[in-house]
């Protein structure tokens, strides 16, 4: 695909790229200032809708590549296991 593609994709896609982040955000916010108290919702802050929901969608990608690229499989004798086999 060529930068034309893509910029026509984000024209065509742009009110939902923003979107996502927004919705992530506010329910971060309500989550958040419900843990301390119902009452606090009222300070919800729609000018943090936005960045809250950026910082998301960033520490997501981040483990997402660090999943992709970081092997978790350990071998048996270095975390102290043993296999066992039967006949």
């Amino acid at each position: 695909m060529n930068i034309e593609n893509y910029s026509e994709k984000i024209k065509k896609h742009l009110p939902l790229i923003l979107l996502v982040p927004t919705i992530l955000g506010g329910l971060w916010q309500i989550i958040e200032l419900s843990k301390i108290s119902i009452s606090y919702i009222r300070f919800f802050s729609p000018t943090q809708l936005l960045p809250d929901g950026l910082l998301i969608l960033f520490a997501l990608i981040i483990l997402y590549v660090a999943y992709a690229f970081i092997d978790f499989s350990f071998p048996s004798s270095s975390m102290g296991m043993h296999t066992v086999t039967t006949a």
